[in-house]
């Protein structure tokens, strides 16, 4: 996962510069699930192991949808640009 934030942020603002802002709220929840499951991975020692780890699985679902929306409306956006 660390792996695909340090891929997708970069191409992120890349593209947000150059003024395409597709999936701009779900980019965020992408990367705000990401962090949420770092922390819930964190927390898993100390309270309910069981709970946050279900917690865990969940974010990374979660960002996993918000990433594939981003994706496909940035890859729709940049083919109906090349297409013109």
């Amino acid at each position: 996962m660390l792996l695909a934030a340090i891929v997708a942020v970069p191409a992120w603002i890349y593209y947000g510069r150059l003024g395409y802002r597709p999936g701009r709220g779900a980019g965020v929840v992408a990367l705000a699930a990401l962090f949420a499951s770092y922390l819930f991975n964190v927390l898993e020692v100390f309270v309910a192991p069981e709970l946050m780890n279900a917690l865990q699985h969940l974010a990374y679902g979660v960002a996993g949808v918000a990433a594939a929306v981003t994706a496909i409306r940035l890859h729709r956006l940049l083919t109906t640009e090349g297409a013109r």
